[in-house]
């Protein structure tokens, strides 16, 4: 739009996240010439927050906004595949906003869900990852480097994410599972991650360690000195 391309017009350089955001950039438009546009190769989150607590049997996910290549609904059907029909005793934490979660608490009533799910948005989302075996990023496009999931892997969560994008980055077989966005193959993950419950562990204390050696905003911050 008008504001971004001005922004980017008289910008001295600009830096981007991941490929896949300079790409679709660049396939609308931006002309920048190539020595003034920068691909982070990590991102970072402040680690000294994140903590790991006794991990329950539970799943959880989340978005800031409630967008569609999100697919928070795509949760609540993996759920029903879980408890409905695998009958799998598990309990999902849903970190969303108020506005717009009608359709998702529908969705959870419809499946006689209810008792299974709580919803609710939190400024400190480590006080609801740090106890969860399990996190589940599930976006269209790219799962990377989004900072919940940073957050959530930081927290000692094992970690199921649809196979798209930049995603396999971070995640891997060491910190649990790429997946297709179906949820039967989603319900197949989380299933085998909640019946291995000491391997889940491991996964979720690897994904930690990633985290810790890798994007720390020490390291983000030399990246950054190096373009000023």
């Amino acid at each position: 739009n008008l504001s971004y391309k001005s922004i980017f017009f008289f910008m001295d350089g600009i830096e981007f996240l991941s490929q896949d955001i300079q790409k679709r950039y660049q396939k609308s438009g931006l002309t920048k010439p190539k020595e003034q546009t920068f691909v982070g190769d990590r991102s970072f989150i402040d680690f000294d927050k994140m903590y790991i607590a006794p991990k329950k049997i539970k799943i959880i996910a989340g978005a800031a906004r409630l967008e569609p290549q999100k697919n928070i609904p795509l949760v609540v059907e993996a759920a029903d595949i879980l408890i409905n029909k695998m009958k799998l005793n598990v309990y999902f934490d849903l970190l969303i906003p108020n506005d717009g979660a009608e359709a998702i608490k529908k969705k959870i009533n419809s499946y006689k869900l209810e008792q299974y799910f709580t919803i609710l948005f939190s400024n400190n989302p480590e006080t609801n990852l740090s106890d969860s075996l399990i996190f589940l990023s599930l976006q269209d496009y790219n799962n990377y480097p989004s900072q919940l999931l940073l957050e959530a892997m930081a927290c000692g969560c094992a970690i199921v994410a649809t196979d798209v994008g930049e995603t396999s980055k971070l995640v891997d077989k060491d910190v649990g599972f790429l997946t297709k966005k179906t949820s039967t193959d989603i319900a197949e993950k989380i299933s085998y991650l909640i019946k291995d419950y000491d391997r889940t562990l491991k996964l979720g204390l690897n994904a930690r360690n990633r985290i810790k050696r890798q994007y720390t905003i020490d390291n983000y911050g030399s990246y950054v000195k190096t373009i000023y």
